[in-house]
């Protein structure tokens, strides 16, 4: 169960500028069939947003209100609604210890309790063993947060431990977004097409990342997007695939310069491509985005230029987890039971054998290819 708030607890003091957020105990939880719909009613009742997932197609929303005769907390839950329930009930989490129920119960006559989290065993599905190739790059987009158009580009989510999405902004101009943080273990944002102008806490005035530019969105830094190109193109991946986006209200960002400050024990990277230096494995050249140092030797990305002879990839070690992005052209990709052709903006995820077995070459013509790689799971 993901934790959310109990109504005693000041949920926008500086208390919240802890990693991780403080635990949360207990939400009522409405079941919706529309979510936009139930956020505006609730917003015109004196609700506040604190945080919403998945980004890439919110199915909740948690709100929050001091009002004497409503619920401080709310969670408007599509999903409640699609397994059948459609009274307002109290979620309660018995991980984190005994929650004394308040006058509150009194707010609906039909109060049902859930208790949810009491083995804690944090129970995945298991990681595949095959590769797993996304669909074509015109398949269907959703709607997701803040209006982006989001494409998956890892079917199954590697067991529920990463996410690999494709975000596209097709109309440029100011983008209704907001300050806010992700609840991740990990996070890369890298531009594909198109320009995008962000700012980022402690990070100085805003800028703009161009094609083949990244930041490494270490856990918990505040940011906003603020403005798009027409037509613009994201590659996003984050671990695990479920996590929360929280809204923050208190802090204002440009908000000053906190060089080398550490997040959820990691650094802030921002890549910029064209002032990366070149390096070369065989006829493979690459540009690294300088994540090992920042996530203390978990994480590795690459940027290669794969030739049309295949090749073995220059990875970044024996990672438990690899996903090839392809940015342009089209890339073989030759295994031992044969080959398969990834066109530009599809991917595939290896395992750490079949990343050892693999051989890549670009099809006609050389293929830029993202590559983002687990060197070692969390202990």
């Amino acid at each position: 169960m993901e934790q959310t708030a109990s109504a005693s607890q000041n949920l926008f003091s500086d208390e919240t500028r802890r990693w991780p957020p403080p635990p949360l105990l207990s939400v009522w939880v409405v079941p919706c069939p529309d979510l936009d719909q139930a956020m505006a009613s609730f917003t015109e009742a004196g609700f506040d947003v604190h945080s919403l997932g998945p980004a890439d197609n919110p199915s909740y929303a948690v709100m929050f209100a001091s009002h004497p005769e409503l619920p401080t907390t709310v969670r408007l839950d599509t999903d409640a609604y699609r397994r059948g329930r459609r009274e307002p009930f109290l979620q309660v989490d018995l991980q984190h210890g005994p929650v004394q129920l308040a006058s509150a119960v009194d707010w609906n006559p039909r109060v049902l309790i859930d208790c949810e989290g009491g083995n804690g065993d944090g129970t995945v599905d298991p990681v595949p063993t095959e590769p797993v190739f996304s669909a074509a790059a015109d398949d269907t987009w959703i709607v997701g947060r803040a209006g982006m158009r989001y494409r998956d580009l890892l079917p199954g989510r590697w067991g529920g431990r990463f996410i690999a999405s494709h975000i596209h902004i097709p109309n440029g101009g100011p983008v209704p977004d907001y300050v806010h943080y992700h609840d991740v273990e990990f996070q890369l944002i890298f531009c594909h097409r198109g320009w995008v102008r962000v700012v980022y806490e402690d990070q100085g005035e805003p800028f703009v990342l161009h094609p083949g530019d990244a930041v490494l969105q270490a856990p918990g830094i505040r940011h906003r997007v603020l403005e798009a190109s027409d037509d613009l193109y994201v590659v996003e991946i984050s671990s695990p695939a479920q996590h929360p986006t929280y809204i923050e209200r208190r802090l204002v960002l440009p908000n000053g310069l906190s060089p080398g400050r550490r997040y959820g024990g990691q650094n802030y990277v921002h890549f910029v491509h064209d002032e990366a230096r070149r390096e070369t494995v065989g006829s493979i050249e690459f540009r690294s985005l300088g994540l090992e140092s920042a996530t203390g030797g978990r994480y590795s990305a690459r940027i290669l230029q794969i030739p049309v002879d295949a090749r073995p990839l220059p990875s970044g070690g024996p990672g438990d987890f690899s996903l090839l992005v392809v940015l342009d052209g089209e890339l073989n990709v030759e295994l031992a039971d044969g080959g398969r052709l990834v066109g530009h903006g599809q991917a595939v995820a290896l395992d750490a054998d079949s990343m050892s077995a693999i051989a890549v070459a670009g099809h006609g013509a050389p293929a830029p290819t993202l590559l983002v790689q687990r060197l070692h799971s969390p202990t």
